[in-house]
């Protein structure tokens, strides 16, 4: 049961390096990239906080506007993780939520 939790949530973190690469490799602000996806700014915030679990609602924003990020989204939806598939981001500006240290 840990195993498949730490499993999700390395999945999830690689989603959300994914989007914050993807958002640096654009140039655009946290406002700016939110708004691409049609999300709210406060929404995509928790989520790369960590804050808030991954919801359908990020997935089909990320599908409709990045359709290159769908290997990230089968993989979280299958329960997979991609082996070595880390995405080089500055990690630093991504504050950690602290009830996801225990599983890093």
């Amino acid at each position: 049961m840990l195993l498949n939790k730490i499993i999700v949530v390395t999945i999830m973190k690689n989603i959300v390096l994914a989007l914050e690469k993807k958002r640096q490799e654009l140039n655009l602000s946290d406002r700016l990239f939110s708004k691409k996806l049609n999300v709210s700014l406060i929404y995509w915030g928790t989520i790369k906080r960590r804050q808030r679990n991954i919801g359908i609602k990020l997935l089909q924003a990320v599908a409709r506007t990045f359709p290159d990020m769908d290997k990230y989204i089968l993989a979280y939806l299958r329960g997979e993780e991609l082996q070595k598939e880390f995405p080089s981001v500055d990690t630093k500006e991504i504050p950690r939520f602290r009830g996801w240290d225990g599983l890093s």
